[in-house]
């Protein structure tokens, strides 16, 4: 699957999302609040949402890309049981990780071997 090409993806796509939203608040406080209109595929609308609300997506998407990432570098440091185990959660956090990536399968750096 090429995890850390899925992992780049992502956070280029989050880092992407963030920083439409920031424009979108600009330097208003009460912009926040506000709804925030979002082209999400060329052809398919828009979504409406605050963004704050977006602004908080963003983290908690990194959040859950940044989990994987430390699970995913500790596997090589242990063996037998313990790391089938450590392995398992790896495959687990891999999957949420597609997960995330699927909302942007309209990007042409998406790669349909990261759908679930």
């Amino acid at each position: 699957m090429g995890p850390v090409d899925l992992v780049e993806f992502l956070l280029a796509r989050i880092a992407e999302d963030e920083q439409t939203a920031r424009r979108a608040a600009g330097d208003s406080p009460t912009t926040a609040t506000a709804p925030l209109r979002v082209a999400t595929e060329p052809g398919r609308g828009e979504v409406v949402a605050p963004v704050a609300r977006v602004l908080a997506e963003c983290e908690a998407k990194r959040i859950v890309v940044e989990q994987y990432r430390a699970v995913a570098r500790v596997v090589d440091s242990y063996g037998g049981l313990e790391q089938l185990a450590i392995m398992f959660v790896v495959d687990a956090l891999e999957g949420a990780l597609t997960a995330l990536a699927l909302p942007y399968a309209y990007h042409p750096d998406y790669r349909e071997e990261w759908r679930p």
